[in-house]
């Protein structure tokens, strides 16, 4: 039997490591059968395998609680920090020390879910674990000593508006730390004596106006229960007393008298809203614009909603017969700046004792464009990957990060749930449309293209993937999300697609290495252009300077770039290895 377990404070399955449990089981150099084994046993087994990261002496001093957590619920162990928080949040059941351990797992239906959660003692986690790289989770407020994190920029304006009582709507890329921000304001708000309330609509069911409502109430609830003080801070005894389970119930439940201090309510994937029926669209903004417009007779001051595009802006139906709902202010989530990128890179270096060559920092800025996302994840693999390669100097050369980002990183980043499914999705049969206006328009190329004509779905579809990030200044403007990500595409999605190439055998030089004929190579290459594609690109093509001609349309450097990456890794990778 194989016990998957994951450290309190970790978000990911990406950390949960296992320990075997057999007939016979050593522990402290005795043989313990398995009918005997107990919890205390089972703890010192567990510190055995981790007590270089623990940092404690004595394994007794862990908790360990049995949970039973599938990755599709991998989203529960967010903002899960506390005792109260495993039982309420996780259905967590403390282990007793004394008990046998097949009292508790007398057999394991689900061997690929997590099923003990451990707890350290708090002390020796923060001032003994190196700070880490947080890998597409939110950075909470008492996490930002264990992770490393970036203050976000332009709160004090969010903080504003929300003293105006306006409706905020935040949007950005995926992974890009929109919650991470929104968890920030949520902590700056409470210190200024706001009650804020977070849920995430990935939890609410949004087929009928009644499951819309029961499961947003829930999710209230759920987290009001762990979050507010009730006594002090509403006329409510305890999160009975606010059963949510109808619009109207929603009402009653935040009308002023029932508050003692103005509500925030967070609301993150927001998004998820595109994809209701007009009723429970209607429904739900319809509602919320009552409370904005009769906002004296309600605590709630404030609805932030979160998510990937501006999309969220502008949700109502066709058949709205009443005032639209709108958002008073909008913020699109930034990416980190080069310095930002720099600053957080110096302090992991000094962290970990080791230098990092600038022009690493740089690479890594030139090919994340500061998403927070990948800035994260380059740092994570550098880490756990290229730190034990380091030599004697202690230092990281630029030569050994392209090395590896050459070789390993889109593989690596592949093994990213994020990511693995953005590649999934582009290589369905249905996303060949917003495909084929992405290889036209935007591969290769990372400026801003404005877009005029009817592409709104694909356009949406390729922003929703994290493919695509929308301009600041207009709305039918979009650019590639970072440069990483186009290569990922051009290697991992356009050869499948598009799969024309030569047939014939690569061409060698006649010389004894058997080295490639790579004049002879691109001569084939540039007859298998899909002369469409080209063709096509003259119609988005910049004025250049055209042999002694000036202002000739020519299709730009990144069509050709991109046909040409495209045959080769057809030809030279997948045909002839």
């Amino acid at each position: 039997m194989s016990l998957n377990c994951l450290v309190l404070g970790e978000t990911s399955f990406k950390n949960v490591f296992s320990v075997d449990i057999g007939n016979k089981n050593i522990v402290d150099g005795e043989i313990i059968d398995s009918s005997n084994l107990k919890i205390s046993h089972l703890k010192t087994h567990i510190w055995n395998e981790k007590k270089d990261a623990f940092q404690i002496k004595d394994p007794d001093s862990l908790n360990l609680w049995k949970v039973d957590i599938s990755e599709d619920n991998e989203y529960k162990l967010k903002d899960v920090s506390t005792e109260k928080d495993i039982e309420v949040k996780l259905s967590g059941e403390m282990l007793n020390p004394n008990r046998k351990f097949e009292f508790y797992f007398p057999h394991l239906k689900n061997t690929i879910n997590i099923h003990i959660i451990v707890q350290v003692p708090a002390a020796t986690v923060t001032s003994a674990r190196k700070r880490k790289w947080a890998v597409n989770s939110a950075i909470l407020q008492h996490e930002r000593d264990i992770f490393y994190y970036v203050e976000p920029e332009g709160n004090d304006a969010i903080l504003e508006s929300i003293w105006r009582h306006e409706n905020i709507a935040l949007y950005g890329a995926r992974a890009s730390g929109k919650t991470t921000r929104a968890q920030q304001i949520r902590k700056l708000l409470e210190n200024e004596g706001f009650i804020c309330i977070y849920v995430s609509l990935k939890q609410v069911n949004i087929e009928t106006e009644e499951s819309f409502w029961m499961t947003l109430g829930s999710c209230i609830e759920q987290y009001a229960c762990t979050h507010i003080d009730f006594k002090s801070a509403s006329v409510f005894e305890s999160v009975d007393d606010m059963k949510i389970i109808s619009s109207d119930y929603f009402h009653l439940v935040f009308m002023k008298r029932n508050w003692n201090s103005n509500v925030v309510i967070i609301i993150d994937d927001f998004d998820k809203m595109c994809e209701a029926n007009d009723d429970v669209k209607i429904s739900c903004l319809a509602n919320f614009r009552c409370i904005r417009n009769s906002r004296y007779n309600y605590a709630i001051g404030s609805i932030i909603a979160i998510g990937t595009s501006s999309r969220i802006l502008d949700l109502n139906p066709i058949t709205m017969v009443t005032s639209p709902f709108s958002f008073s202010e909008t913020f699109q989530n930034p990416n980190f700046t080069f310095n930002q990128v720099q600053d957080l890179y110096r302090k992991f270096a000094t962290d970990y004792d080791f230098t990092i060559d600038p022009e690493v920092i740089k690479d890594i800025y030139k090919q994340t464009s500061g998403h927070a996302g990948l800035v994260c994840l380059f740092g994570h693999f550098i880490q756990n990957k290229l730190l034990e390669k380091i030599g004697k100097d202690n230092v990281l050369t630029f030569s050994s990060w392209f090395t590896f980002s050459i070789n390993s990183l889109q593989k690596d980043i592949l093994d990213h749930a994020t990511y693995r499914k953005m590649i999934e999705m582009l290589n369905k049969t249905n996303a060949k449309p917003a495909i084929d206006l992405l290889r036209t328009r935007f591969l290769g190329f990372f400026d801003n293209v404005r877009i005029f004509s009817d592409e709104g779905e694909k356009l949406e579809f390729l922003v929703d993937e994290g493919v695509l990030i929308e301009g600041k200044n207009y709305l039918s403007e979009f650019k590639m999300s970072s440069a990483f990500v186009d290569g990922l595409i051009q290697r991992q999605v356009i050869p499948n697609v598009y799969k024309s190439s030569p047939e014939s055998a690569v061409p060698q030089k006649d010389d004894d290495d058997e080295s490639l004929d790579i004049l002879n190579i691109l001569q084939t290459a540039i007859q298998f252009f899909d002369k469409d594609i080209i063709s096509n690109a003259v119609n988005f093509a910049n004025n250049l300077y055209t042999g002694s001609q000036k202002n000739m349309c020519a299709p730009r450097e990144s069509v050709y770039s991109t046909e040409l990456n495209r045959i080769l890794v057809n030809w030279l990778i997948k045909k002839s290895g």
